[in-house]
């Protein structure tokens, strides 16, 4: 709504784009995205955010399904699977049981997703 900033700071990964499909057709659930392309001021806004984000490069999303995400070991075969993609960059979400720092404290994910393609050259 232009609260933040009056456009975006780049174009959404084609890669993005594929391997989201991929990984809908893969489980065969739709997928929601929480949240994909962020201007640098918003996300500078959100807790957990980096200033070079996937997300403000257009190659990260946060993704859900309601009835499949909001289990742990789900979580855990999107990251799975999401890793078993050629351009697979990064992938977390929030675990309490992990040993990842990060995965542990994510408390600010819910039931969503991060995944992240390398961007495309």
């Amino acid at each position: 709504g232009g609260k933040y900033c009056s456009g975006y700071s780049a174009y959404l990964d084609i890669q993005l784009l594929k391997d989201l499909e991929k990984t809908r057709t893969h489980f065969n659930i739709p997928i929601s995205i929480a949240c994909g392309l962020r201007c640098e001021k918003y996300n500078s806004t959100l807790p957990g955010s980096i200033k070079r984000s996937g997300h403000v490069l257009g190659c990260a999303a946060d993704i859900y399904n309601a009835s499949f995400t909001n289990k742990v070991v789900n979580r855990r075969k999107v990251m799975s699977y999401w890793r078993s993609l050629p351009d697979y960059y990064y992938t977390y979400a929030y675990d309490s049981s992990s040993e990842d720092y990060r995965m542990k404290h994510a408390t600010y994910m819910g039931s969503s997703v991060h995944v992240e393609t390398r961007l495309g050259d």
